[in-house]
């Protein structure tokens, strides 16, 4: 009797191992009918949710802060940036202030490409007055400290409002330069 009672419990194991094996079967190919599919992701990929990267110089002073509402590397070691904001310090001054919908990371996480609705503001204090530009696509090289725009471009400073097509910013030399078709105009 007890031999029977063993193969009986032998038995109704395999049959509860083999039915947990068909619904995860059957599972996983409901799962795998997901919109995701339509991507052909090759490699690992990695998303990441509220983030914020800091670069400091050889001092040890702050250079630049990254933050973003998420990042995800591709298999090409490139980064997609949701909602970034960029700060971009420089001694005693305001920090350079750089946002947009979207953005792209280069693999060694020294050039970033803002794109859609990209705004570039620093904020008035006792000694400066503070601008805001609004853009196009910007890139901007955080190890030469420059930014520089193909598109449409429109600086606004105290009364005065300047527009043209192309700019380039040296942070270094605290320059801004349209480069086409300029106008300025009071308002």
């Amino acid at each position: 009797m007890s031999k029977f009672r063993d193969r009986i419990g032998g038995l109704i194991s395999i049959i509860i191992f083999l039915s947990l094996a068909l619904i995860t079967a059957v599972f996983s190919k409901y799962l795998l009918n997901t919109p995701y599919k339509n991507y052909k992701l090759e490699g690992p990929v990695a998303s990441l949710y509220n983030v914020v990267i800091s670069q400091t110089g050889e001092n040890g002073y702050l250079q630049s802060q990254l933050s973003a509402k998420s990042i995800t590397y591709d298999t090409k070691s490139e980064a997609i940036i949701v909602n970034p904001v960029l700060y971009l310090f420089e001694n005693d001054l305001k920090p350079l202030i750089a946002t947009s919908d979207i953005a792209s990371l280069n693999a060694n996480s020294d050039i970033i490409k803002l794109k859609t609705n990209v705004k570039i503001v620093r904020h008035k204090t006792t000694t400066n007055s503070g601008f805001k530009i609004i853009a196009d696509d910007t890139t901007f090289n955080l190890n030469l400290k420059t930014a520089s725009s193909d598109g449409p471009v429109e600086i606004k400073k105290n009364y005065y409002l300047m527009q043209g097509v192309g700019m380039k910013i040296n942070q270094t030399e605290r320059t801004i330069n349209i480069l086409n078709d300029v106008t300025l105009i009071r308002n």
